[in-house]
């Protein structure tokens, strides 16, 4: 139920986002699509569901993760959250 709310929180703060393109990097050096897939997966979102929130296959999910984790040296995916929000890159 409470995940149902969030993503329909999620869902109507997205509408109101400016496309990754247009956004500038992050400051820890992560790519805007990556911090759009470190976001996703602080929902708790798994790679499919990322990849259909974001419109991407799965596989440019799992790559932007991957790549996400090396930059913020995580060893997980959830130590990659843990991370970009310590570092303020998300919330």
């Amino acid at each position: 139920m409470l995940r149902r709310r969030l993503e329909r929180v999620r869902t109507k703060v997205d509408r109101g986002r400016a496309p990754a393109i247009a956004r500038k990097p992050a400051p820890s050096g992560l790519a805007a699509r990556e911090v759009d897939v470190l976001e996703q997966v602080a929902l708790g979102r798994s790679n499919r569901e990322v990849a259909e929130a974001l419109g991407l296959v799965e596989s440019t999910v799992k790559s932007y993760l991957k790549n996400a984790m090396r930059k913020v040296h995580a060893s997980n995916r959830v130590h990659a959250v843990r991370l970009a929000r310590e570092a303020g890159v998300i919330d």
